[in-house]
């Protein structure tokens, strides 16, 4: 680590309050830091052996599953690199799974922020029922979500979902009754949890005494097995008499007692805690199980960040003047998706948004390249009379239904009409850090009309700016060049080395590149027609250019318009290499390369309340205060020589504005950066180190951060029904001068019918408003409306971003329920190269409610199945009958009705001795059993 500064005499709020998190004398269940284990240590923990257990399973590129041997026994502990590599047999970036852990404990540790006080979302006060039916929604709502491809948003919900199912076995009596394993009954519909204490019914007796006291729970209910909770409050002597509290400092619901919860190991009930944190890292493991059930491997691995969770997006404009620019663009996208599909790994989904004037959309999102490449042959030009078109309403959609860290590519010959969204489009690049690149073929000179310059190319160059994405300027004669910017954003464990404005005199720029020993495959952007440029090695090899292609010592050089790329020679020497770019008007020089190691960030604040934490922050840092970061580094432990030091804040040019140093947590790949203020005007954020050899490690963050002095909170119900109004409520605070605001609340589904307001906030005043948000009927459940609220003066603007889920009516959670009504339970017990010449069979017989039809299909097992259907009242019977080879003893079937609730049977079968009953008996009794079924 760097070196360590004296401690300053003022310690801002902030830091108290990091200070307090961080301390071993934290009395209370800390979500995400601290001495005891947090609920992101169960979430991470349950993740990876989750995606263990899936590397058995299913096979990898090479057609090989993970040896049940491997990472054994089962307490070992082991990181998410060294589980990847032992999978591929290579190292691979784990960016994304550890991305993807990162939402869920992020939306983890966001419950004890934002439902502090709700009693069923933490399974408080004895709401037992309650908090199972909070389980079920929000495992409903993963599924759906997974099943419909919106992967970010499931991983939220099970981020919520898991920190409610953990609480139980912290907060119950689940592991003071003896059970040493999880409640699996909570996360089936219709099964009760067990014998559940009732509203009077006497579970504890209360303790008094100051230290050492713990609520004693009475012999009855441990030897009846009556499960408990404890009760939590902050009014005093709330707690009904007999009952169990909660326990801890922030707890006054009891008269005196210290309670039973194992949140730390300072709790009342502390003896217990590591057992009740490891059935919470089972229950935990089941819960992803029991979705992993229900959808398939490859859906299931893009939730988990496995397979690739990115999207690769194209906004197409289809005006009459891009006729002949959208055959092109047509073409080259074509390509690129048949060669991802050839290199691999290919994109989660594929995005295709078109916009003219005053149309826009509608989103096509597909898994499948077929389909997409389909829809991008039926793309035709037409209308458009006046220059500009509704980009900015296209590029919203784009980002509001694309995975952070994707790319995002714009084509376009005219400006924005809609460029008061701007700020909009600005607020999502920033949350989800997707990179916008646009491919102009400048039409707007071409016509020779007379456009603003802020709404023309300019727009789009900020927009590309703060993303860390291209604005390329080109002829439609060379756009069927640019697979090269798109097919290099595609590869895999992209990382940005540097990214840099030239200085203000233009006319010589000296740029260092710090190549360590883990980057290959490396690529050098400039952009805005530089005059020429030199570039050497290590060593001292010089190459210089200004030609249209080069192929040189060092590089090989393409010129396309604007933009001059080149790819560097393999192998590439470590070390520090120099470009010198020679030009007379402004430009841009991007980086990046392929590594393992990389890292994300996020900007976190300080919770206090009966669960104190850091939790994300939403919007933009304000001005002028203490922040705090979080750092999440990967491919550490394949390098163990690299060690990490500092994070530094860049301008635009690349000057170092703040630099202060790591401080470790207790996860080895999470890091926490104190800052005692940021930076004015908009930083890119650069992680430091020394890697192998004592060389020089960069990685740097493309998208663009920005501080505020204008707070917004933005504050709705996060579930919608069909055909309701919601209220949307928000405030604006002012930390700087007294200015006069916009405030603008937009909806990617148009369902906000509200026109901006216009008002003057003085300095540390706080307005606050609402407005409506009217879902249509026929909208699909599952929909995600992602709402946007800005508040922009002259000096400065802020934002925040919220997302509600479009629910049906009724919010049926009861799950199809399957028996088992016969089968053939026995094969030969011969060898298995006779078992291809047997077969078994099964029938069941699933409920459900409605006339809906089931999805059915099996897991576990390669046989055919057939079905038959009938109305019950009601009630949809739908008969199964699954035939299979004896080679094949194991099934699951699984059903899955509209509303996402799924039910599920399994089956055996098992093998006979040669002397057993005939065969042919027990097809006739399974016969005999469907008829009279029919019957």
């Amino acid at each position: 680590m760097g070196q360590e500064r004296p401690m300053k005499n003022v310690i801002l709020p902030g830091f108290a309050a990091l200070l307090l998190l961080t301390s071993w004398k934290v009395l209370c269940f800390n979500p995400n830091f601290g001495d005891s284990i947090t609920h992101s240590d169960i979430t991470k923990e349950a993740a990876l052996r989750i995606v263990l257990q899936l590397f058995r399973q299913v096979p990898n590129p090479d057609g090989k599953v993970l040896p049940s041997n491997v990472f054994q026994p089962r307490g070992q502990k082991f990181t998410a690199e060294e589980l990847f590599e032992a999978y591929y047999g290579s190292k691979v970036s784990v960016s994304r799974f550890k991305q993807a852990v990162q939402v869920m404990m992020n939306r983890n540790t966001k419950v004890d922020f934002q439902y502090a006080l709700e009693g069923k979302r933490h399974f408080d006060s004895e709401t037992l029922q309650e908090g199972k039916e909070v389980l079920l929604s929000e495992k409903a709502s993963v599924i759906q979500n997974i099943m419909q491809g919106n992967y970010y948003q499931a991983q939220k919900h099970m981020g919520t979902l898991l920190h409610t199912l953990q609480d139980f076995y912290s907060h119950s009596n689940w592991i003071e009754l003896g059970f040493r394993k999880p409640n699996s009954k909570l996360i089936i519909s219709g099964e009760p949890i067990g014998r559940v204490a009732g509203k009077t019914e006497q579970t504890c007796a209360d303790c008094f005494a100051s230290t050492g006291c713990q609520d004693e729970i009475l012999d009855k209910v441990i030897k009846e097995k009556i499960i408990t909770t404890g009760y939590f409050g902050f009014k005093p002597h709330s707690k009904p008499d007999g009952k169990c509290s909660h326990g801890g400092k922030a707890d006054l619901s009891g008269h005196g007692s210290q309670g039973i919860n194992k949140d730390s190991r300072k709790s009342p009930h502390s003896q217990y805690h590591n057992e009740a944190a490891r059935v919470a890292t089972e229950a935990s493991i089941e819960i992803f199980q029991d979705v992993w059930d229900t959808v398939d491997h490859q859906a299931f691995s893009r939730f988990l960040g496995v397979e690739s969770l990115s999207g690769l997006s194209f906004v197409i404009d289809t005006t009459g003047s891009m006729r002949d620019d959208i055959e092109a663009a047509k073409e080259r996208t074509i390509n690129i998706v048949k060669n991802r599909r050839r290199a691999g790994p290919e994109p989660s989904f594929y995005i295709l948004v078109p916009f003219n004037d005053p149309d826009f959309g509608p989103v096509f999102k597909t898994r499948d390249p077929d389909k997409f490449i389909e829809k991008l042959k039926e793309l035709k030009a037409d209308g458009g009379d006046d220059i500009p078109e509704m980009s900015l309403s296209a590029l919203r959609l784009a980002l509001t239904n694309t995975p952070p860290l994707s790319h995002i590519y714009v084509f376009t010959d005219a400006p924005a009409k809609d460029h008061e969204l701007k700020d909009s489009i600005q607020a999502l690049i920033e949350q989800t850090k997707c990179k916008v690149s646009f491919l102009l073929t400048n039409a707007i000179s071409r016509r020779k009309r007379d456009v603003n310059a802020r709404f023309g190319n300019q727009l789009y160059r900020v927009l590309a700016r703060v993303s860390g994405g291209l604005a390329v300027v080109i002829q439609r004669a060379l756009i069927s060049s640019l697979t090269f910017i798109i097919e290099d954003s595609a590869t895999t464990a992209l990382v940005t080395i540097l990214q840099r404005e030239s200085n203000l005199d233009y006319s010589s720029n000296r740029f260092t590149i710090h190549v360590d020993p883990t980057l290959q495959n490396i690529t050098i952007y400039i952009s805005g027609f530089p005059n020429r440029f030199k570039l050497s090695n290590p060593t001292g090899l010089l190459q210089t250019g200004s030609s249209s292609y080069s192929y040189g010592d060092l590089a090989r050089t393409v010129i396309l318009g604007g933009l001059i790329i080149m790819r560097l020679h393999s192998p590439i020497d470590p070390g520090d290499w120099e470009l010198i770019v020679f030009s007379g008007i402004p430009y841009r020089v991007k980086v990046t390369g392929q590594s393992v190691v990389d890292f994300m960030y996020d900007f976190v604040e300080p919770f206090e309340g009966p669960h104190p934490g850091l939790t994300l922050l939403a919007g933009r840092p304000m001005a002028g205060t203490a922040s705090i970061m979080s750092v999440t580094a990967t491919g550490l432990p394949h390098y163990t020589s690299l060690l990490l030091r500092d994070v530094a804040l860049l301008n635009a040019r690349g000057e170092v504005q703040r630099k202060e140093p790591l401080k470790s947590t207790s996860s080895p790949d999470i890091f926490l950066v104190e800052f005692e203020t940021l930076p004015d005007d908009g930083f890119s954020v650069q992680l430091q180190g020394v890697g192998e050899n004592s060389t020089e490690f960069r990685r740097q963050s493309p998208t663009i951060a920005s501080v505020t002095k204008t707070r917004v909170k933005v504050n709705a119900d996060p579930s919608v029904k069909v055909g309701s109004n919601v209220n949307v409520s928000f405030n604006v605070t002012n930390a700087g001068p007294s200015s006069q605001y916009r405030i603008l609340i937009t909806d990617d589904q148009n369902f906000i019918q509200s026109k901006p307001m216009s008002l003057m906030i003085d300095t540390d005043q706080t307005v606050e408003g609402n407005s409506i948000i009217s879902v249509p009927e026929g909208t699909d459940p599952g929909t995600v409306v992602t709402v946007t609220v800005v508040a922009r003066s002259s000096l400065d603007f802020g934002y925040s971003i919220l997302e509600l889920t479009v629910v049906s009516k009724v919010q049926d959670l009861r799950a199809p329920t399957c028996d088992v009504v016969g089968r053939i339970s026995e094969c030969p017990a011969e060898s298995p190269a006779q078992c291809s010449l047997q077969s078994w069979s099964l029938s069941a017989r699933f409920v459900s409610q409605g006339a809906d039809r089931l999805s059915i299909y099996t897991r576990h097992g390669n046989g055919s199945l057939d079905r038959e259907e009938t109305q019950d009242g009601g009630q949809m019977v739908t008969l199964v009958t699954y035939n299979s080879s004896c080679c094949f003893p194991n099934v699951e079937l699984v059903a899955v009705d509209k509303r996402w609730n799924v039910g599920k049977c399994s089956s055996r079968v098992r093998s006979r001795a040669p002397g057993s009953a005939p065969r042919n008996a027990a097809i006739l009794l399974v016969a005999v059993l469907v008829a009279c079924l029919a019957s």
